[in-house]
């Protein structure tokens, strides 16, 4: 999202007009139905979580770890986590519609820290967008984990520094990791 900067934490009527042009624009296509609005104010996008979500978070957990959530996300983003049952695994939830900061400037990150009495430097943050996640964290002093589901595919530009994992769902191995190699220090 860096060619749209600060639009996840809006409202879709901010923006869907200007997304779906730039969508069609790019792919090079004329008006194309699937890209038009939908006509029916009751038609609803269900967000649901990877199978594996419940019981990693769960894991990660019971390994000790104290879980906390940001995003930027819009006033749905309650609603999102509560019909997936995934509120119960976070002590601190921060939403950028409420504070109208988003990631990565440091308020939200701060905001959270604030929310959970760590400091940066105690945390790990995981997140799937270089820019927003991994850039943001370190101007708290977070560490990082990037989930990229290819790899180091499409990331080479990155700083080699960066963690990458393919999913979530390998985080409590590779903290296992981690801690044993820690202990043996």
């Amino acid at each position: 999202m860096r060619e749209f900067p600060g639009l996840l934490g809006k409202s879709r009527d901010n923006y869907m007009t200007q997304y779906r042009a730039y969508l069609l624009e790019r792919l090079q296509l004329s008006d194309v139905p699937a890209f038009s609005p939908s006509k029916n104010p009751k038609q609803k996008r269900g967000w649901k979580c990877f199978p594996f979500t419940h019981h990693t978070l769960q894991a990660l957990r019971d390994m000790g770890y104290t879980l906390g959530l940001i995003s930027n996300w819009n006033d749905t983003a309650h609603a999102v986590l509560e019909e997936n049952n995934l509120t119960q695994y976070f002590q601190s939830i921060t939403i950028s519609s409420e504070l109208g900061i988003e990631k990565p400037d440091s308020r939200i990150f701060e905001a959270a820290l604030n929310n959970t009495g760590f400091k940066g430097d105690e945390c790990l943050y995981v997140g799937d967008n270089y820019y927003d996640d991994v850039v943001g964290a370190r101007t708290v002093s977070m560490d990082s984990v990037l989930i990229n589901p290819y790899g180091k595919l499409g990331i080479e530009e990155l700083d080699s520094s960066v963690r990458v994992i393919n999913s979530i769902e390998v985080l409590p191995s590779l903290l296992k990791r981690v801690e044993n190699n820690e202990s043996r220090n």
